[in-house]
């Protein structure tokens, strides 16, 4: 399986007369294919937000080998890794946002544009979000505390 390499370009940063407090301001990037199509933009999060876009919009299968090179360096920043590993990291960022942004003013449309019918499958494509617990756990009791079920031995 050919390696997948992720291009982060930083993005432009303010100057002093544009924005004299620095206050509050981010490094944000871009993130690129190698053969320069757009994955995501204005993200703190280049490598999980890109990689969950390539398995989730573009359909690269988990295990292909991903890693992530910064804009006009020889190499790359990490040995690659399972697509599915930074996706899901990505996946998790996506669903935090979409939480936070219905509590405040309704369904999110935010940088990754993920449509609802698609968030339904993604633990199922990544595989490996969370693993299943080998006990149960319990209702909670009359205290309201819950605990694990411990297997009869």
């Amino acid at each position: 399986m050919d390696l997948v390499r992720i291009i982060a370009k930083r993005n432009i940063w303010p100057d002093l007369k544009v924005k004299p407090n620095r206050e509050g301001l981010r490094l944000r990037w871009s993130a690129f294919t190698e053969d320069g199509e757009l994955l995501a933009e204005a993200t703190e999060h280049p490598f999980v937000d890109a990689a969950f876009v390539l398995l989730t919009r573009i359909g690269l299968p988990g295990e292909t080998p991903v890693t992530l090179r910064h804009e006009g360096a020889e190499h790359d920043s990490f040995r690659p890794v399972p697509l599915s590993v930074p996706a899901a990291r990505g996946a998790k960022r996506v669903e935090e946002r979409d939480r936070l942004a219905a509590r405040l003013n309704g369904p999110s449309k935010g940088a990754a544009n993920v449509a609802p019918d698609s968030m339904t499958s993604i633990p199922d494509r990544l595989g490996l979000l969370l693993p299943k617990p080998e006990c149960p756990v319990t209702e909670p009791d009359d205290a309201g505390v819950a605990g694990l079920a411990v297997p009869d031995a």
